[in-house]
């Protein structure tokens, strides 16, 4: 049994190691290629032989001796192919010496055969050294299955390394013999592996090679700007570069496993296949591309290598290159046909200088005849004083080499002797010693130059003008420079400026050479002056006598030029000759008063911005920065007594609050020009703040001031009769006497003044304002005095009622008198409308809680109701407006309010609406408790009418 087990154990082993190396190898092959798995059938099969030989052949010391020295050989080749194969390595020559162990177990067999054992354990530590070498290296691949490999031998070679255990302890020697046959075996196996990749791997660098150079040729082919075909020996397109199937108008895809007869037009490829089935040369073929476009190609066949059934076909696509060469061809014709039909004068001089071509421009040109220009040196018909200089350019033209071609201005004397400025072009033809001779006619040309050389001078010593316009300060100065510069520029004679000073437009300036009396102030709505200045254009009259329009002053002006001065005024020239303006006087004329126009408007936008720095733009007054320069500059002996007048307008919080501000903008105005009104011309009316004005008063005594404030009183007082609002101004006058009182003390003195008058007046004041509301109230609205008694006594009776306090009930008192004087600012025809309103209407109806909120809020007298009146169209059920409040939200007072104004409306009628029996009036109030009334405010209300106490 244990016999039997010694040699089936070592076999079940060296299966299972198979099984290993078979897992190892196969994954190899997945990694590296299917190489590695034909290398692993060659190894696994000489491995099988192996396992084969070891069960057929007894153990023996002679069998073990050779199986150690193939065991240490195998070794040293796996660890080259590991160094191979990991690093790159080749095996050091030193390590040669591990044979030497092999060589002295072979003399101990010979020599000592006792102590063989001993050797062989020495090769198997050398052995194991060169597996643990192997190991490291396969360790240092990331491959996983390099890394398998590593840890296997590094195992093994541990184990073999420590053999000389066995040695020393013999029981451990039949563990160590079966461990040492599956090492064994299994590196015999590796032995075989190393030595297959060894070979494959040149096969591998060779392939590698081949292909690079297969990829540098396709590579090169598919860059070729030619189309590149390879033919197989079939006659099919094995391959075909991206330049040729863009050529042919196909895919490569497409034509990839074609026949030749893509190049035949459908002809048997036999045709044109030689005997050895290589392609004859085409040097020319048209063909159909994809498109169905014909195009001509040329193409070459090569033959791919000596023996080779394969044919290179290198075509270009000549088909532009055949349409230019027709073109050129066609180009020589028209040539001829250009030359003799141009535009241009051409002819052909010869090396003697005679002419030996022309055309029939040059016919025209000169004068001459063909047959009397053939034959004729050039320089006849040359002026004299250019036939020098192009003599010489004549000449420097054959000789450069370099230069083909020169370009000059000369004078030609035609047949009749007259003189023509030409263009001249000189043309070698090279080879021939032949010049071109292009002559172009631009006397006209020259005559525009002279003209617009003139024009330019004009234009130039205009812009002068401008720039001193530019300069200008005043309108006046403007004007003139206007004047001169269409005398000594644009040489109109009688020209003038008009500006426009209300409805008329008046005479500023006028030339010096202008006829007495023909330039007058004229209505703006009249003549030619007023119809140009209204259209904004310039009217050209050529005769006065046949224009509806003009009215000439003297009966013998017949022509006019009339350009408008922007929105400022006109300019108007005139002569005593028909047609006497041209179209160059209107462009100029135009010209120079786009710039005078600029510089008037710069000028009087420069003196609006000086006078909007020194002016109060709302009230037309000085601002108070002007205020206060002025009084430093009045302030000296000369002017003295120096009195300040303060103001401060009363009120105007509350008008901004109920009529807006556009009202109280219209209220500083007037109030404004009652100051200005009463104040004489010396004085300076300036406006201090918001709604302040002071006024510095020179050569006034304190007397003067004091009439000036009843004067200024009096007119507010007249004014406001009329006025939508009431004016009023709290005035305060202070005086300086002598130079060393400081004025700034005059000013504090004033202001405090004013600010005294201003608090006794201002009680009084709002007095009469909160009177003229509630007239004004009752005049624009349905709103009564009755109505607003009833009211009272209705809401007071309530609050006595539920015990409210006097002071409240006075409060009810005066909101059942006021709770719709907002409404004094709304408009009137919205507020009487009688019948119903739209929801614009409504929406500016529902604006006047909040402007009574305002009016109330600006009046002390009146701020303990503002809530009130703000409120008073709250509902219970929170659907009321401004605010949308519920319940008791809404103050007490207004929901008081609320229910007598509704009840009263109803019973007393408005002109919108009919009055409403009592009994109904009582229901409604029932139905709308709890949506629009206080519930229970209704309750005590309807018990007090029951009772006949309301």
């Amino acid at each position: 049994m244990d016999a039997a087990f010694a040699h089936v154990m070592p076999l079940l082993v060296l299966i299972a190691f198979s099984l290993l190396m078979t897992i190892i190898f196969w994954n190899l092959s997945r990694l590296y290629g299917k190489k590695y798995l034909k290398l692993w059938t060659y190894a696994y099969g000489l491995y099988l032989l192996g396992l084969f030989l070891y069960l057929g052949i007894t153990l023996s010391i002679e069998f073990l001796l050779g199986f150690n020295i193939f065991y240490l050989a195998g070794t040293l080749f796996l660890y080259r192919g590991a160094l191979s194969f990991c690093s790159g390595r080749s095996l050091p020559r030193e390590w040669t010496f591990l044979f030497l162990p092999a060589g002295i177990s072979v003399l101990v067999f010979f020599l000592a055969p006792d102590y063989i054992y001993l050797s062989f354990y020495i090769i198997y530590a050398c052995s194991g050294f060169l597996l643990f070498l192997s190991g490291l290296e396969f360790l240092q691949v990331r491959e996983r299955m390099e890394k398998v490999a590593g840890t296997f031998f590094i195992i093994a070679g541990v184990l073999l390394g420590v053999s000389f255990l066995s040695y020393l302890y013999p029981a451990l020697q039949p563990a160590f013999f079966f461990f040492n046959n599956v090492i064994g075996a299994t590196l015999a196996l590796i032995l075989i592996t190393v030595f297959f990749y060894d070979n494959s791997r040149e096969l591998m660098e060779l392939e590698k090679r081949v292909n690079h150079e297969a990829r540098r040729f396709m590579k090169l082919v598919e860059n070729q700007d030619e189309g590149v075909a390879i033919i197989g020996c079939s006659g099919t397109i094995e391959f075909i570069n991206t330049a040729g199937a863009k050529i042919l108008g196909f895919s490569q895809d497409d034509l990839r496993g074609k026949d030749l007869k893509i190049f035949t037009e459908d002809k048997e490829p036999e045709d044109f296949l030689g005997p050895d089935w290589q392609l004859k040369t085409v040097h020319e073929k048209e063909l159909p591309r994809g498109d169905g476009e014909k195009i001509l190609i040329r193409l070459n066949a090569i033959p791919k290598g000596h023996g080779s059934l394969e044919t290179l076909v290198i075509f270009t696509d000549i088909t532009e290159a055949r349409r230019t060469e027709n073109a050129l061809l066609a180009s020589e014709i028209m040539y001829r046909n250009t030359v003799e039909n141009a535009g241009t004068a051409m002819a052909i001089v010869e090396e003697d200088d005679h002419i030996s071509m022309v055309n029939n421009q040059m016919e025209i040109l000169s004068g001459y005849t063909r047959e009397e220009l053939l034959g004729k040196c050039w320089k006849e018909f040359v002026h004299q004083k250019d036939a020098e200089i192009i003599k010489n350019l004549y000449w420097q033209l054959r000789e450069d080499k370099e230069q083909d071609t020169v370009q000059f201005e000369a004078q030609i004397l035609t047949r009749e002797g007259i003189k023509k400025e030409v263009l001249t072009n000189l043309r070698v033809i090279q080879e021939t010693g032949q010049v071109i001779l292009s002559l172009i006619d631009i006397s006209e040309r020259k005559q525009m130059e002279e003209e617009l050389k003139t024009r330019k001078n004009k234009i130039e010593r205009l812009h002068e003008k401008t720039l001193r316009m530019e300069r200008a300060k005043k309108e006046e100065e403007v004007c003139q420079l206007i004047v001169e510069s269409a005398e000594n520029i644009l040489d109109l004679t009688a020209c003038a400026v008009d500006i426009l000073e209300g409805d008329m437009l008046v005479v500023k300036a006028r030339s010096e050479g202008s006829p007495d009396g023909i330039y007058k102030d004229m209505p703006v709505h009249e003549g030619l002056a007023g119809k140009a200045f209204r259209s904004g254009e310039t009217i050209l009259t050529g005769d006065a006598r046949k224009n509806k329009d003009a009215r000439p002053v003297k009966t013998d002006l017949r022509s006019a030029l009339t350009i408008p001065i922007g929105e400022m005024g006109v300019f108007q020239a005139v002569s005593e000759e028909v047609n006497a303006f041209t179209r160059e006087d209107v462009e100029l004329g135009e010209v120079l008063i786009s710039h005078a126009t600029e510089a008037l408007k710069r000028i009087r936008f420069e003196e609006e911005i000086r006078y909007m720095s020194f002016h109060d733009k709302l009230t037309n007054t000085y601002n108070r920065a002007f205020f206060e320069e002025e009084m430093k500059r009045l302030d000296t002996d000369r002017h003295l007594p120096l009195s300040v007048i303060m103001g401060d307008v009363n009120g105007l919080k509350l008008v901004n609050d109920a009529f807006g501000h556009e009202e109280g903008d219209r209220v500083l105005g007037r109030i404004a020009q009652i100051l200005k009104d009463c104040c004489h011309s010396d004085c300076v009316v300036s406006r201090w703040g918001g709604d302040e004005f002071a006024i510095l008063l020179p050569s006034t005594s304190e007397k003067e001031c004091l009439e000036i404030c009843q004067c200024i009183r009096e007119n507010c007082e007249e004014i406001g009769v009329s006025n939508p609002v009431p004016i009023s101004i709290s005035l305060g006058i202070a005086s300086k006497e002598n130079t060393e009182y400081n004025m700034m003390n005059v000013l504090k003195e004033a202001e405090e003044g004013m600010y005294r008058n201003k608090l006794f007046e201002s009680t009084s004041f709002r007095s009469y304002i909160l009177k003229f509301f509630e007239k004004t109230l009752y005049e624009k609205s349905s709103e009564t005095e009755e109505h607003a008694s009833r009211l009272q006594q209705m809401a007071v009776r309530i609050g006595e009622e539920i015990g409210l306090s006097e002071k409240i009930l006075d409060e009810l008192s005066l909101l059942a008198a006021l709770h719709d004087i907002g409404k004094i600012a709304l408009p009137e025809e919205i507020i009487k409308k009688p019948g119903p309103l739209n929801k614009e209407e409504w929406d500016i109806i529902k604006r006047h809680p909040e402007i009574g909120y305002r009016i109330s809020d600006s009046i002390p007298e009146l701020r303990s109701i503002t809530e009130g009146i703000l409120f008073h169209h709250e509902w219970w059920n929170g659907e009321g407006y401004p605010k949308g409040l519920v319940g008791e939200e809404i103050p007490l007072i207004s929901r008081i309010i609320s229910i007598v104004d509704a009840y009263d409306v109803m019973i007393t009628g408005r002109p919108y609406k009919k009055a409403v029996e009592k009994e109904n009036v009582i229901e409604e109030l029932k139905r709308s408790a709890g949506q629009q009334f206080d519930p229970e405010l209704v309750e005590i209300f309807i018990k007090l009418i029951e009772e006949g106490e309301i």
